[in-house]
C-alpha cells in the first residue's frame, strides 16, 4: 500500500475540518503513505476525474463533518460529496475508513455498518490511536513495493536490447505452495544495476522472475527478498 485517497470538505472557513484534517495527514503519512485528494478540481460532485483517483490509490480515508444546522437531537448531516465518495471506494473494493465527528447523525448501513473513527475535537487521541492501527492493518495485507537486482548481467542486456518486445512478470510464493498471479514489470537500468520494482512484498514471501525475449524464456528460482534474481534460460 502506497497510495491513499483524502475524501474531507473544501470549506476553507471549517476550523474543526481543517484541525481534524492535519491530524489524519499526520497519522498517514506517519506510515509512509502518499497522499491525494481533489483539492486540484475544486472538490465539488463526483466527477470522472475524481473517481479516476480514487481508483489509482490503494485506500481511502473519509473525514464526516456535521453539515447545516443541528436536528433536535443535537445532530447534523455530513457532505454529500465526501460520502459518495466513500461509497465509490466501496464500490470498487477499495479499503476505507470513515473519521466521522461525533455530531454527525449516522444512518443507515454505509457507516452503520463498516468499522469508523469515531473523532471527538476536544479529545482527537482515541481516534488517532485507531486509525493508525487500521492503517497499520491495511499495510500488512497489502505489503510493501521492494527493489530487486537482476542477474546475471548478459541475460539483462538481451532483455533491455529487446526494449517492447520483451515481457518480464514477477509473482510471489510462500511456504504453503501457494503463489499469487504473474504480474508485469518492467526492467529498468539504473545505478548499480538494473532492477524491477516488486509491489505487494509481505514478510513470509519470496519473489520469482521470468522474462520473454522472441519467443525464448528465461525465470529465476523462488528466492528470498533480500537475494538478487539470477534469470536462468528455459529449455
Amino acid at each position: 500500500m502506497e497510495r491513499v485517497f483524502l475524501s474531507y470538505s473544501f470549506d476553507p472557513g471549517d476550523l474543526a475540518t481543517r484541525q481534524a484534517l492535519g491530524h489524519v495527514e499526520t497519522i498517514l503519512r506517519s506510515h509512509s503513505l502518499r497522499l491525494e485528494d481533489g483539492a486540484a478540481l475544486g472538490g465539488g460532485p463526483l466527477t470522472p476525474e475524481i473517481q479516476e483517483r480514487i481508483r489509482d490509490c490503494d485506500g481511502l480515508v473519509a473525514i464526516l463533518t456535521p453539515r447545516g444546522g443541528a436536528g433536535p437531537d443535537g445532530l447534523s448531516e455530513t457532505s454529500e460529496w465526501v460520502s459518495k465518495e466513500l461509497d465509490y471506494a466501496r464500490a470498487i473494493s477499495r479499503p476505507c475508513v470513515a473519521v466521522v465527528f461525533r455530531s454527525v447523525r449516522i444512518q443507515g448501513g454505509m457507516y452503520a455498518d463498516y468499522e469508523r473513527v469515531d473523532y471527538d475535537p476536544g479529545s482527537p487521541l482515541a481516534a488517532a490511536l485507531k486509525l493508525t492501527s487500521i492503517v497499520g492493518v491495511w499495510k500488512q495485507r497489502y505489503g510493501r513495493s521492494l527493489k530487486v537486482r537482476v542477474e546475471p548481467a548478459e541475460t539483462v542486456r538481451s532483455v533491455l536490447k529487446a526494449g517492447e518486445a520483451a515481457q518480464c512478470h514477477v509473482r510471489l510464493t510462500f511456504d504453503d505452495g501457494t503463489a499469487t498471479p504473474w504480474q508485469q514489470v518492467r526492467l529498468s537500468r539504473q545505478q548499480g544495476g538494473a532492477f524491477v520494482t516488486v509491489p505487494g512484498v509481505k514478510d513470509n514471501s519470496m519473489i520469482q522472475m521470468r522474462v520473454f525475449v522472441n519467443g525464448e524464456e528465461w525465470q529465476s528460482v523462488e528466492a528470498g527478498q533480500w537475494a538478487q534474481l539470477l534469470l536462468e534460460k528455459q529449455a
